[in-house]
C-alpha cells in the first residue's frame, strides 16, 4: 500500500503560502531597513573622525532606522550608545567589523561624489 506524504507536507507549519508572504514581507522590512541605514550611514559619516566616534555615529544610525527617530532622544540614549561603543572598542572583532563598514560606506561615498 503506497502513503501519500503531500497531505503531511501540505498541513506541515511553516509550509502555506500565508508563511511564505510572511518570510517574504520580513525579508523585504529587512532589506529596506538596511538600504536605509546605509544611505543614513552614507549621509552622516565622515572619514576624519576618530574611530570611536565613527563606531558611536554607526550605533546611532542603526537605533534610530530600526527604532525610530524619537527613540533617540529619549533620556539615557547617549549613555547607552556610549557603553555599546566601549564594547565595541574593546573587542578586536567588533571594532575590526565597524571599521570595515565604515571603510567600505566612506568608499561608496567617494565614488558617488566622483559622479556627480
Amino acid at each position: 500500500m503506497e502513503r501519500s506524504t503531500s497531505a503531511t507536507y501540505d498541513s506541515a507549519p511553516g509550509n502555506d503560502l500565508e508563511s511564505a508572504a510572511t518570510a517574504g514581507a520580513t525579508v523585504l522590512q529587512f532589506r529596506t531597513g538596511v538600504s536605509r541605514f546605509a544611505e543614513k550611514l552614507r549621509e552622516t559619516l565622515e572619514p576624519n573622525l576618530p574611530a570611536r566616534e565613527l563606531i558611536t555615529v554607526i550605533i546611532s544610525v542603526a537605533l534610530e532606522t530600526d527604532l525610530g527617530k524619537s527613540f533617540t532622544l529619549t533620556k539615557g540614549f547617549d549613555k547607552m550608545v556610549q557603553k555599546i561603543a566601549d564594547s565595541v572598542m574593546v573587542d578586536p572583532n567588533l571594532r575590526r567589523q565597524a571599521l570595515a563598514v565604515v571603510s567600505q560606506v566612506v568608499e561608496l561615498k567617494a565614488v558617488a561624489g566622483k559622479k556627480n
